[in-house]
């Protein structure tokens, strides 16, 4: 009997730990190299699309649930090209699961409100404009 719980403890210790150790492997070497890059963005972004109001914010839930995804595709799009349709859905689920780890949503706004398309270039700021 107790040979029966040790190997489902470690069946259980594997099956959540290959993930794990896969995800922070991952982050390691895909997106902490990108991190310098993407703050650089928001720090060169006007100061109102890096750091959007309440009420700029509020419209981005309306609109998204949450910036994430959407923001989460954006830096993605502008770091990867040329890949295929299944590495690039791959790539980006795993962005949108760690990216938001690292920047947490003000940042996650701040992306969304700085890459968001709006018909002759980026950012809601200039749109507004």
């Amino acid at each position: 009997m107790s040979s029966i719980i040790v190997n489902l403890a470690k069946a259980a210790v594997l099956l959540l730990g290959v993930p794990v150790v896969g995800l922070v492997a991952y982050d390691t070497f895909a997106i902490r190299p990108h991190l310098a890059q993407i703050e650089g963005l928001l720090a060169g972004a006007d100061p109102q699309d890096a750091s959007p109001p309440r009420m700029i914010r509020d419209l981005i839930d309306a609109n998204a649930v949450s910036p994430g995804p959407y923001a989460t595709r954006l830096v993605t799009s502008r770091i990867y090209s040329g890949l295929s349709q299944g590495q690039w859905h791959v790539r980006n689920t795993l962005w949108q699961i760690l990216l938001p780890m690292h920047l947490g949503k003000p940042k996650m706004y701040g992306l969304y409100a700085t890459l968001s398309y709006n018909g002759t270039d980026h950012g809601l700021t200039s749109f507004a404009s």
